[in-house]
């Protein structure tokens, strides 16, 4: 696996896997209806543009392609983190997770902040996160709950 900054070029693969994602991991916790609002099909690739144009973005690779991404903010907000269900629980979210504490703790960050689904939750508590508070958002006019969480960043701990 080969971690590395997100390029413009990137754009389709990246949109594919978190629909991907989204589609093949999230089954369990939210119907067709929120998973269809929460990640179109095809994926809008300028919201995608937009999106990952606004934060810093790294890619996990394997055989030249994404299997995972991250995105995040200085303030210690971590955006968003997708793997490709083909490489979920093999490490690759841990790696870019890992990689953006480091990131962080370089910048002086003191605290780390993400808006979680319920299918990431587990993650980010065995990572130290706590749930602040459940909360629900509109996707294209549909309701999905997801989970406030924060904790100490790597040099507070």
């Amino acid at each position: 696996m080969i971690l590395r900054g997100y390029e413009p070029g990137d754009l389709e693969a990246v949109a594919g896997l978190i629909t991907d994602s989204i589609h093949g991991l999230a089954v369990t916790a939210y119907d067709a209806r929120q998973l269809d609002a929460w990640a179109p099909r095809p994926p809008d690739l300028e919201h995608w543009r937009r999106r990952l144009g606004s934060m810093h973005v790294v890619l996990a690779c394997e055989d030249g392609r994404p299997s995972g991404v991250i995105g995040f903010h200085a303030s210690g907000h971590v955006d968003l983190l997708f793997t490709h269900p083909d490489a979920a629980r093999r490490g690759v979210a841990a790696a870019l997770h890992a990689e953006v504490e480091r990131r962080l703790a370089a910048e002086g960050v003191t605290e780390l902040f993400t808006e979680a689904s319920e299918i990431a939750r587990p993650f980010f508590g065995s990572r130290g996160y706590v749930v602040v508070r459940r909360e629900v958002v509109q996707a294209r006019g549909v309701d999905l709950h997801r989970y406030v969480m924060r904790r100490a960043g790597p040099r507070a701990r």
